[in-house]
């Protein structure tokens, strides 16, 4: 089963283009008057969701082993091994 997080995306792109909006209006507004803008606290709660879902992860200890074995060439998996790997994870996933 694959999981998307285009929604998640979808969000942040509309989030983006509120904020130019908003840059655009401040920039037409004359000198003399100044804009206010608060975000309410479901606007924070996505500011930081959106800010952990963007922030990269570190890799974990076995993903960085296997891309050393890989680059080394020493990685090498029969196709048992594949093959009980993939019925291990889909039968978690159901």
């Amino acid at each position: 089963m694959h999981i998307s997080n285009k929604p998640v995306h979808r969000i942040g792109l509309i989030y983006e283009q509120q904020a130019k909006v908003e840059r655009i209006k401040k920039s037409k507004a004359s000198g003399s008057e100044q804009d206010i803008v608060t975000l309410s606290d479901e606007g924070k709660e996505l500011q930081a969701v959106l800010a952990k879902v963007y922030l990269p992860q570190e890799p974990s200890a076995k993903a960085i082993r296997i891309k050393e074995e890989l680059a080394s060439g020493n990685y090498h998996r029969s196709g048992k091994e594949i093959a009980m790997s993939m019925l291990k994870y889909t039968s978690q996933k159901v």
